[in-house]
């Protein structure tokens, strides 16, 4: 499976039980993951570090290391219920 397709299957099942994005706005997600590509298009998939700081369900940290797996991309987020989300998303794609 796409790893694109995997992250939002993903997304949809842990936020069926745990609140991490807006279920209302699902018809918006296509949106904000094409927006994420298009600042991983940006940032370009060079050895570099990215920080996204309050990273929440993984917008746009886990685009940009879906798209550039030449950067270390660094998703750091204060709610554990999102954190655990994005640990597992890591491992799922094997993400760095």
């Amino acid at each position: 499976m796409d790893p694109l397709a995997t992250y939002i299957e993903l997304l949809k099942q842990y936020n069926a039980h745990t609140n991490i994005y807006s279920k209302t706005a699902y018809d918006r997600l296509p949106f904000h993951c094409a927006d994420a590509g298009a600042l991983a298009q940006l940032i370009g998939n060079t050895d570099q570090t990215v920080l996204d700081m309050g990273s929440g369900s993984g917008l746009p940290a886990v685009i940009i290391a879906i798209t550039n797996p030449n950067n270390t991309v660094i998703a750091v987020e204060s709610k554990s219920r999102k954190t655990r989300f994005l640990n597992s998303v890591k491992t799922t794609l094997n993400l760095t």
